[in-house]
C-alpha cells in the first residue's frame, strides 16, 4: 500500500507537507471469514511510514453469530467516515497545487518529501502489477480486450 501512497502524493508533489501527511490509502483483507480495514500514511514526524489496523471483524455464517454483524457494520462505517476524511484531504492537496491556496515553496511535499521519491512512480505502477497474481492479471487484460472489443463496435 505504500507504493499506491507513493503514487497518489506523486501526483501532488506541490501540495503542503503539513496536508499530504493526512493522506491515507485504506486496504481491506479478508481471510477465511476475517475481514480487516488497514491504513497506509506518512508518519507524523514525515520521516517514515505507518500501517495501522483500524478495524476487524469475523463474518458469520450462521445465524445464532448474526450479532457479529455489528463490528461488520462498524468496519463498513469506518471505512465511509475515512473516505469522507481522504476525499475533504485530497481536495485540499488540489488546491494547494493549483495555487487556490497559497504554499510556501519551502512547505511543499517537492521540497520536504525528498526521501519519499527513492523510487519512481513508473517503478512503482510496475511492481504493483507484478504484486497481482496470475488470475487476476488475466482477468484484468480480459477486461481490457472486451472493453476495446465494445469501443470498436460502438465507434
Amino acid at each position: 500500500m505504500a507504493h499506491a501512497l507513493k503514487i497518489q502524493l506523486a501526483n501532488h508533489k506541490d501540495a503542503a507537507f503539513a496536508t499530504a501527511v493526512k493522506l491515507q490509502i485504506l486496504g481491506v483483507q479478508s481471510i477465511l471469514d476475517r475481514l480487516t480495514l488497514t491504513t497506509t500514511k506518512l508518519a507524523s514526524n514525515g520521516k517514515n511510514w505507518e500501517h495501522l489496523e483500524l478495524r476487524s471483524a469475523e463474518i458469520p455464517t450462521f445465524w445464532e453469530d448474526r450479532v457479529k454483524l455489528l463490528r461488520v457494520a462498524e468496519l463498513l462505517a469506518t471505512v465511509y467516515l475515512r473516505l469522507q476524511e481522504r476525499e475533504q484531504v485530497v481536495k485540499a492537496m488540489r488546491e494547494e497545487e493549483n495555487g487556490l491556496t497559497t504554499v510556501d515553496a519551502s512547505e511543499t511535499l517537492r521540497n520536504q518529501g525528498a526521501w519519499i521519491w527513492g523510487i519512481d512512480v513508473d517503478q512503482a505502477s510496475t511492481s504493483v502489477w507484478l504484486a497481482l497474481s496470475m488470475h487476476t492479471r488475466t482477468t484484468l487484460l480480459r477486461v481490457a480486450a472486451h472493453v476495446n472489443t465494445l469501443r470498436s463496435i460502438v465507434l
